[in-house]
């Protein structure tokens, strides 16, 4: 099949099934839209995971979803056992296409996700979180809301808040730079504070991303700032981030801008990350991510991302990108499909495929 058939094709296919279906999971566009911080939507608050009360009572049924029934109504997406102890999961299938022969082989149906959560709240202040999923990854903390400002504490295994926690993890900034499972998590304790319109966090580590043990004694450390302030139709926001360990014998410093704009039914994201290896005998690597969102009606929106890769900022050639766009729609509370036709360049031709190339992505997802 020729990419340009390849593309009508799915652009047909996304838009019947985007006729069928919203969605909630860590999209910070959803933080850009309604001008708020991750915590107004998830038990982390540095977003992904779990869904609070708020989310799933009111936010995700009554605001987002397509189409809600009555009995989706106070209480959809993350179900309450009891007062104290509640659950929820997000499921995603993706089926993978590429019409190139070299890349036959990835198109088949991964089951790329498969979360499951408890929640256990101990008084007001007070609670316990954890997160298991397939790929062997988890997260397992406890907070407790008892600084200033709404500020908490958390200890346990949890990814380190750092720019956002975008869902897709093929994000060049999330998979490129380290932060995809099962590599993502750590062991250590967090701060965070939310003075007016500012949030503030710093996490001190084990610096042993992904693994059970601490392999060393020497920490990691990560920072994190972000300014809110609507205008307004208008919500924009402006952060950076910052993340120092020491890994295969070299100190590792990450950093990085990040930012949103949301007027009406648009949505930008962006994120620039830079990689520094001391001592290295390459150049530090660059990543960027942007995506664009434009909300059509209720529950679907189409989507726009540009990906940027540079591995090694003093050398010319090994550049790559990722161009891509498709659909987002949330049918109900609990079913949400996203498809995306993805355009792969590499400078100078240099791929795993001999050359550039497309790839089609259905993702189905069921959360609750």
């Amino acid at each position: 099949m020729k990419p340009r058939a390849l593309g009508s094709s799915f652009a047909v296919a996304v838009l019947i099934g985007a006729a069928l279906s919203p969605a909630s999971q860590a999209v910070p566009a959803y933080s850009a839209a309604y001008g708020q911080k991750c915590l107004l939507c998830h038990v982390n608050p540095g977003g992904g995971g779990m869904r609070n009360a708020y989310a799933s009572q009111f936010i995700v049924p009554v605001e987002m979803a397509f189409s809600v029934s009555e009995s989706e109504t106070g209480g959809s997406t993350g179900a309450a056992l009891s007062e104290q102890i509640s659950v929820g999961t997000d499921l995603r299938t993706l089926f993978r296409y590429s019409p190139q022969e070299e890349l036959r082989a990835d198109n088949n149906i991964f089951q790329m996700q498969g979360d499951l959560y408890l929640h256990f709240q101990m008084g007001d202040r007070v609670s316990a979180t954890l997160e298991q999923g397939i790929s062997g990854s988890y997260e397992l903390f406890g907070m407790a809301f008892v600084l200033p400002a709404g500020g908490y504490l958390k200890l346990g295994r949890f990814t380190p808040a750092y720019g956002w926690r975008f869902a897709d993890h093929g994000m060049f900034v999330r998979q490129e730079l380290g932060w995809a499972p099962p590599q993502h998590s750590d062991v250590g304790i967090e701060m965070g504070i939310f003075p007016g319109e500012t949030s503030f966090s710093a996490s001190l580590l084990n610096g042993a991303r992904g693994q059970v043990m601490d392999g060393d004694d020497r920490f990691a450390a990560a920072l994190r700032a972000e300014w809110r302030r609507s205008l307004g139709p208008l919500n924009l926001a402006l952060g950076a981030s910052f993340h120092r360990d020491h890994e295969s014998g070299a100190e590792r410093a990450l950093y990085g801008p990040f930012y949103y704009l949301d007027i009406g039914p648009l949505t930008l994201l962006g994120e620039w990350g830079r990689e520094s290896l001391d001592p290295s005998t390459s150049g530090d690597m660059m990543a960027l991510s942007q995506e664009l969102r434009w909300l059509l009606i209720r529950g679907l929106a189409l989507r726009a991302t540009y990906n940027h890769l540079d591995p090694d900022i003093d050398m010319r050639t090994g550049k790559k990108s990722r161009t891509g766009i498709g659909a987002n729609f949330l049918a109900t509370p609990f079913f949400e499909m996203l498809g995306m036709l993805n355009f792969y360049r590499f400078e100078n031709g240099e791929a795993m495929a001999g050359g550039d190339y497309s790839q089609a992505e259905l993702v189905v997802h069921f959360l609750y």
